[in-house]
């Protein structure tokens, strides 16, 4: 079978039209979190927001290392002008992953640059250079999309599908 490594269009027709003819990218029944993802989800929220100001200074913080500090409301904020003219962009597990066919993993591609700076062929090069890192090897393939439902629409990011090829 031929190695799958693109962008799919995050439409749900077309994701489960792709997902007939893989098996294992997300289909209608896998772009949502699983009902206890959803619970998970809304209690770790609620505990986020009486910590941090919203949810761009937890992922400032949490992904990318940016420090916080006590805003005006005594929530924490992170520095935004850390990350102005950076490059930086970390592949991590997604914190409420979809409730995906078995062997495929749910990931976050976060960006500390904008949309308007990046094109597809650059996001599906670093999908590709982050993931061979993270396995050290590149026996995987991978498929991702922008969420046009995303939660932290703030800071741009991408959602990674993979699973490992099984070995012959």
């Amino acid at each position: 079978m031929k190695r799958m490594r693109t962008r799919i269009d995050s439409d749900v027709e077309n994701l489960e039209r792709v997902h007939q003819e893989t098996g294992w990218t997300p289909g209608r029944a896998h772009i949502r979190p699983t009902p206890e993802g959803v619970e998970r989800k809304v209690s770790f929220l609620e505990v986020l927001l009486r910590e941090y100001e919203d949810e761009s200074d937890f992922i400032l913080s949490d992904v990318f290392g940016v420090a916080t500090e006590a805003g005006e409301s005594g929530r924490k904020r992170a520095d935004r002008a850390v990350l102005v003219g950076s490059n930086a962009k970390h592949l991590v597990p997604n914190h409420f992953p979809y409730a995906t066919p078995p062997g495929t993993h749910h990931f976050v591609l976060w960006y500390a640059v904008g949309r308007e700076h990046l094109t597809d062929l650059q996001i599906n090069k670093d999908v590709i250079a982050l993931l061979k890192q993270r396995l050290s090897h590149d026996r995987f393939d991978v498929v991702w999309y922008e969420n046009p439902k995303m939660t932290v629409p703030s800071i741009f990011h991408v959602q990674v599908f993979w699973r490992e090829e099984p070995l012959a």
